[in-house]
């Protein structure tokens, strides 16, 4: 699968849920898509906090976000880059809040195998992918402008306003109770074992691994010298 963030080795997100909110932070992999399939159906909320990753099962994700009706809601200081972007699109109420940041590239080759034959697959995929984002409410014209190769110069990063304007957005929010669930999240181990809620309590969350709370109260920003993962030169992921 092609990695539209991210190159090397990716490293599983954290991820917490609760019977009606799912939280991811991290990477996107290849697990997510089991997870989001098998979720209850009760979940009613996504809160997305992510660099990108692979793009096959955010495709995938996307789609089945958009089946079951979610939301997806991106978080106060949260950032939902690339293959992310795609999956937000695909829920039918796309919140952000007005300090996130959402950014839309195209797929490409990040190894140097860039070749004719790899640019001709690349350019008919986002070509798709353009038209998927269209029919779920995003701006065309801003769609194919920002999926085209080379990247570095269409791709766009984008406040919580221009999302609104370009459709990639529904509506402009503060959620409280996200804002606080993605900031426990992104304290947990990444994923392996899915954090649940305790029974006696359905909407409390269990921390296996105390002390790992960041002290000020909010995820680390993304950054290219992250231990979890090398990320695309520092100019396109500002911290």
């Amino acid at each position: 699968s092609a990695h539209s963030a991210l190159v090397g080795s990716l490293p599983p997100p954290s991820v917490s849920i609760t019977p009606t909110r799912l939280v991811i932070y991290g990477s996107i992999v290849n697990d997510l898509e089991i997870i989001v399939k098998t979720m209850p159906p009760s979940i009613r909320l996504v809160v997305l906090d992510s660099p990108g990753g692979m793009s096959d099962p955010a495709d995938r994700i996307a789609k089945e976000f958009r089946r079951r009706g979610v939301t997806a809601y991106v978080p106060d200081g949260g950032s939902c880059f690339s293959a992310c972007a795609v999956m937000l699109a695909g829920a039918v109420n796309r919140i952000i809040h007005p300090s996130a940041e959402v950014m839309v590239h195209a797929q490409t080759m990040l190894d140097g195998s860039d070749t004719r034959r790899t640019r001709v697959f690349f350019n008919r995929r986002n070509a798709e992918t353009a038209r998927q984002l269209a029919a779920w409410g995003v701006d065309a014209e801003f769609a194919m402008n920002a999926l085209k190769l080379p990247r570095e110069t269409h791709e766009r990063f984008l406040n919580a306003r221009l999302a609104l304007r370009v459709g990639l957005a529904t509506a402009i929010a503060v959620l409280p109770e996200a804002d606080a669930a993605i900031r426990l999240t992104c304290s947990l181990p990444p994923l392996g074992t899915v954090i649940r809620p305790p029974r006696q309590d359905p909407d409390a969350y269990r921390i296996p691994t105390p002390g790992r709370i960041h002290l000020d109260g909010r995820c680390p920003s993304w950054q290219p010298s992250a231990p979890w993962g090398v990320l695309e030169p520092r100019a396109e992921f500002p911290g």
